[in-house]
């Protein structure tokens, strides 16, 4: 786990701790969704020496984390719109385009 549950807690402005199961499955989602996109198998590929990935990757999990805690329904009501410079934008340079 890269992001800690405190983490996404600050990042969504959460207070209180009744969702922290759901949001630690959210997280471990999150990386194998992050990890897919980047046509990796793990973001392991990324750790330094200290275990760590960089700052991008982690708001990153944090982004779909939130996207998935905010949209747990298959549909959305009103008019959908592409934000700029989200997940897509953050992952870019991590890509792996040898698969």
């Amino acid at each position: 786990m890269y992001v800690t549950v405190e983490d996404i807690r600050r990042y969504l402005n959460i207070n209180f701790c009744q969702d922290d199961l759901m949001l630690a499955e959210l997280e471990e989602t999150a990386e194998q969704v992050v990890a897919g996109h980047l046509n990796v198998e793990s973001l392991d590929v990324y750790e330094d020496e200290n275990g760590d990935i960089p700052q991008a990757l982690k708001t990153a999990i944090k982004t779909v984390v939130a996207n998935f805690y905010s949209n747990r329904e298959s549909i959305a009501y009103g008019e959908p719109y592409r934000v700029p410079y989200t997940l897509e934008f953050v992952l870019q340079p991590f890509k792996n385009y040898s698969k």
